[in-house]
């Protein structure tokens, strides 16, 4: 019928779409079918699924189609993956297009690593074990968790190691509130005024810290953090109060080893595309979204 070609031409332009936008990642199974049960969502969301004459069985070989072609084309991108054609930035956004996120959706906000296993102002940077979660730490940190599940165990129930996701809702508007629309958002969410100054993004040293050691914590990073230093300026001068220890929160302060906040991303930029890590950004996304 009329309205069945309808839906079979704008599924394939839709089909197309993706493959404008595909990824590139040496997929195991259990991603590849994560992959397609979010493609497989969005499809159900067009209005043309209303039509009562449309057989189940058309969509259901379009979705074979479509899944036998993205097992070629991302074939053939990690062939360029493994020729550095396509920077590690590019690859991670890739990923987060192909699960769905986007940066019109708050609660699906693109997901990127935090590098860091420790940073302070006076030290190097020692990258993280990208293959772990970032609540893991060190060692010492792991024999805690494990502790920690065996007590749970012994009494009866099971807790998980972390109750706070790698993103939320609120992830963005933590590390953007300096600016719009982030700042509005982030009002929204505090019942029209800011959090307690001692619980705002303000130092960037506390804030890896604090992923290292909060327990309840395995929050990952903004893709901003990878390119764009605005959200790090107090650009509208917002009266954001002092924290305990007097110091007032304005602009994010950041570690003596680098410039200016203009030279902390440009060299974060840097650490993301460094070859060294190439294996790990891979394990980092196989766990974050397998």
């Amino acid at each position: 019928t009329n309205e069945g070609s309808t839906f079979s031409l704008v599924f394939q332009c839709y089909v197309e779409l993706l493959n404008f936008e595909q990824t590139i990642l040496n997929m195991k199974p259990k991603l590849l079918r994560f992959v397609m049960s979010s493609v497989r969502d969005q499809v159900n969301l067009f209005p043309f699924t209303q039509f009562s004459d449309i057989k189940q069985q058309q969509s259901d070989s379009l979705m074979k189609s479509l899944e036998t072609n993205m097992q070629k084309y991302l074939f053939q991108l990690i062939q360029l993956y493994k020729q550095d054609k396509i920077t590690t930035y590019r690859f991670i956004y890739e990923i987060n297009f192909l699960s769905t996120r986007s940066y019109n959706d708050q609660s699906q906000y693109p997901i990127f690593p935090a590098l860091f296993g420790q940073q302070a102002p006076d030290r190097d940077i020692e990258f993280r074990q990208l293959k772990y979660p970032i609540v893991f730490g060190g060692m010492q940190r792991i024999q805690t968790l494990i502790q920690k599940c065996k007590d749970s165990l012994e009494f009866g129930s099971q807790q998980p190691i972390s109750s706070i996701h790698f993103s939320h809702s609120q992830t963005s508007s933590w590390w953007q509130m300096r600016i719009e629309p982030f700042t509005s958002a982030h009002l929204i969410l505090q019942n029209c005024k800011f959090d307690a100054p001692d619980r705002l993004f303000s130092n960037t040293f506390s804030q890896f810290k604090n992923a290292l050691t909060n327990q309840q914590n395995c929050e990952e990073v903004i893709a901003e953090l990878f390119y764009d230093p605005s959200f790090l300026f107090n650009v509208n001068l917002q009266e954001f109060g002092s924290t305990q220890a007097g110091e007032k929160v304005g602009n994010v302060r950041i570690p003596d080893m680098f410039q200016d906040a203009i030279n902390y991303v440009d060299v974060m930029s840097q650490f993301l595309e460094q070859k060294s890590l190439k294996a790990q950004i891979m394990q980092w996304v196989q766990m974050v979204f397998s």
